[in-house]
């Protein structure tokens, strides 16, 4: 038997061996091409257990150690260039924004135990959020494990993208290329398909997505989301017979903007040549 297959077939029984659990769903079994070896130079079944916060961590060493595994149990960390890591309150996140910037967007790859790892969208720092009701997070950050604070920006209001304009007019129209979407078309404004071409971009705010709208008329709309307020986009259509005006949408907004002028070209574009 080969060590992939063999490594499969333990994955199969450390499922197997959870199956009644109700935390099974949230267990996952990453195969890595290593060897680890004994003192004797032969190889041996070996498991890393990697968590951020698991309440049945015991448990499930002393499950896995009936399969005849050496079990080795880490607890995740999160590791990020040095700097002071400020731990704030989910609620005062949302009011005041990034500890450092005030920026209200961002992403967090990390979470578990009433505990997050929070990136700003703007600036690019760190925070810790916490739960209400946590004041101490349960992850780490280079082996410390912050505390409950005040928001260093408390009343000042998060802030989000600055409506700015391009220097050579028209609006920001960053283009994620072409896709399929319930629209309709923007030269013939045919809606007759349950999903048409288009072409989804983002826009640099709500109000300049509102007025990249207005600005290309039919076939387009706005997709505003309340939890993601600084990922706005509009969408523009296209049916079959006018694919190829979407294509050229596409390439005259490679820039990233557009203009009246641009939608303009892009209707009125045809493959065949006029007479």
């Amino acid at each position: 038997m080969g060590k992939r297959e063999e490594a499969n077939q333990l994955a199969d029984k450390i499922f197997q061996l959870f199956a009644d659990k109700p935390y099974v769903d949230e267990m996952v079994v990453t195969i890595f091409d290593t060897f680890v070896r004994d003192k004797e130079g032969d190889s041996q079944p070996f498991l890393r257990l990697a968590n951020s916060c698991q309440d049945h961590t015991t448990e499930i060493i002393q499950k896995l150690r009936r399969l005849g595994l050496d079990v080795e149990h880490v607890q995740l960390q999160a590791f990020y260039p040095k700097q002071t890591i400020i731990a704030v309150s989910v609620n005062e996140l949302n009011k005041f924004g990034c500890p450092h910037c005030g920026y209200r967007s961002g992403a967090m790859p990390v979470s578990g135990g009433g505990s997050g790892v929070w990136q700003c969208g703007e600036c690019g720092k760190t925070c810790c959020v916490l739960a209400e009701g946590v004041v101490k997070s349960t992850i780490g950050f280079n082996g410390e494990y912050p505390e409950l604070q005040s928001h260093p920006r408390r009343g000042t209001p998060a802030h989000g993208r600055p409506d700015n304009k391009p220097d050579s007019g028209g609006e920001f129209f960053r283009s994620r290329g072409i896709g399929l979407d319930d629209c309709s078309c923007f030269v013939c404004g045919t809606k007759g398909h349950p999903m048409l071409h288009n072409i989804a971009a983002f826009v640099q705010c709500k109000e300049a997505g509102e007025r990249v709208v207005t600005m290309i008329g039919q076939g387009a709309v706005l997709d505003y989301r309340e939890y993601e307020p600084d990922r706005v986009q509009v969408k523009v259509g296209a049916c079959d017979a006018h694919y190829a005006n979407l294509e050229e949408l596409d390439r005259l907004v490679s820039s990233g903007t557009i203009s009246t002028n641009v939608v303009k070209m892009a209707r009125d574009f045809s493959l065949t040549p006029s007479k």
